[in-house]
């Protein structure tokens, strides 16, 4: 009796593992496949982020290099001392106004809207 027990017993951890190995595979999958959905829809929201918060959108980094020549930083601060200027303020009497009321630092989505 103990030689059928021994058996039966030898005969179940053996279906066990193999059931566990099986579940162990589809779970893999599964993960493999999650990680996958969320590396493209994380890539696709930085894209769709880049694009509505850069001047360039998506087509490079913020120090690629427009056109004419001229990084994309310089463009930037072209941009916006043109906007100073016609408000009729300096980069200097912006940012001292904005010291001396104790504003302090501020975005950059509201600097160049």
């Amino acid at each position: 009796a103990d030689g059928v027990h021994d058996e039966m017993l030898a005969t179940m951890q053996a279906f066990c593992r193999d059931a566990a190995a099986a579940c162990a595979e589809v779970c893999l999958a599964r993960l493999r496949l999650l990680q996958t959905q969320m590396h493209r829809s994380f890539e696709e929201d930085s894209r769709r982020f880049m694009a509505a918060s850069s001047p360039m959108g998506a087509r490079g980094p913020l120090n690629a290099t427009w056109p004419g020549g001229e990084s994309r930083h310089m463009v930037l601060v072209r941009n916006i001392r043109r906007r100073l200027e016609a408000q009729g303020e300096s980069p200097e009497s912006f940012f001292r106004a904005r010291a001396l009321t104790g504003q302090g630092l501020m975005s950059r989505v509201d600097f160049i809207a």
